[in-house]
């Protein structure tokens, strides 16, 4: 019984065996080419071919080149590719022995970030029936600015901080205008020289923030650009500019903003704030605000209230040392 087994067990490796081979014979691909081989032979330029930078809405294109170094006419029976985003032209389909065709790829990026895609090309090669060329690219989307988020951790001076940034669309546009729009106070940005061109520098301020604190901002990036073509448009960066980190200004109150609250008419309002980063004579002032005076001991600052009409209160105090440094702490409340 056990013999059987064995007789039948072999039997089906070596049958397994030889439908593999004749699988693999009856193709022809993935094995050499005989040196007496007679018939069509494609052969291509180059696999792979990378565009590089893209930007969305702009088509690049790279031509491939198909010779047929065999015997017999190479015809090019089916093309697959794997996204709409490719778009192969074909000079022609049917390559005479020792002729070439050309196959233009023309790419449009279809998302922001690297792309790779593949285009399969079938012919009556029987060694090579499935010819594979991959396209790889970087995708920007409509327009790129770099760096698109700046860290910061660090003492802000008076006159604030600077990073430089880099905004640049297709080759085939130029930048007319763009607007950076937030509403935080002390993000200041501008275009170092002109605009018209496809690369404008920016430079980024960073003044003196209201308090030591975390910064996270988030800046609309709104940009127009004309194309060769005459066209203009008008987009946003799909993700916004952003400032992120910790600020400490090396001149701070602490509130950086003074709530009195209501307060009746008539009664004086006292408040502490401490201040910091002054060094040598600081001249205090108020305005804005009837009755409100406020003196300087130190790091110490003592606010007074005094007078006022009923209803809301807005007024500052304003300190400001020799050398033209200034700083300014609102003081917001209610008269009744």
């Amino acid at each position: 019984m056990t013999k059987i087994t064995l007789q039948f067990v072999v039997r089906m490796i070596v049958l397994f065996a030889s439908i593999v081979a004749f699988s693999c014979d009856s193709g022809g691909e993935g094995r050499e080419r005989p040196s007496s081989y007679s018939g069509p032979q494609i052969e291509v330029d180059a696999i792979e071919h990378d565009f590089g930078e893209c930007f969305l809405g702009h088509q690049r294109q790279h031509v491939f080149t198909l010779t047929n170094s065999g015997t017999e006419k190479l015809r090019i029976t089916d093309v697959k590719r794997e996204c709409g985003c490719l778009t192969p032209e074909f000079s022609s389909k049917e390559i005479s022995p020792g002729s070439s065709a050309t196959m233009k790829v023309v790419f449009s990026p279809p998302v922001i970030g690297p792309i790779s895609k593949r285009i399969r090309v079938y012919t009556n090669d029987s060694f090579a029936k499935e010819t594979i060329v991959t396209l790889k690219a970087l995708s920007l989307g409509p327009a790129h600015l770099q760096p698109a988020v700046v860290t910061v951790d660090e003492d802000v001076p008076p006159a604030g901080i600077t990073r430089n940034l880099t905004l640049r669309v297709d080759r085939s546009e130029v930048i007319k205008a763009v607007s950076f729009l937030t509403d935080c106070s002390w993000l200041r940005f501008e275009v170092m020289g002109d605009v018209g061109l496809s690369e404008v520098p920016i430079q980024l301020s960073i003044l003196p923030p209201p308090a030591v604190g975390k910064v996270f901002e988030k800046v609309v990036v709104d940009i127009s650009t004309e194309g060769r073509d005459g066209k203009n448009r008008r987009f946003a960066l799909p993700l916004p500019f952003q400032v992120i980190g910790k600020l400490r200004p090396l001149i701070y109150a602490v509130p950086d903003v003074l709530q009195i609250g209501v307060r009746p008419i008539g009664a004086e309002t006292i408040r502490k704030v401490k201040i910091a980063g002054f060094k040598g004579r600081c001249a205090v002032t108020t305005d804005g605000l009837e009755g409100l005076t406020a003196s300087l001991e130190g790091e110490d600052l003592t606010v007074r209230v005094s007078s006022g009409e009923v209803g809301r209160m807005a007024g500052r105090v304003v300190l400001e040392d020799e050398g033209g440094v200034r700083l300014i702490l609102p003081v917001l409340g209610v008269s009744r």
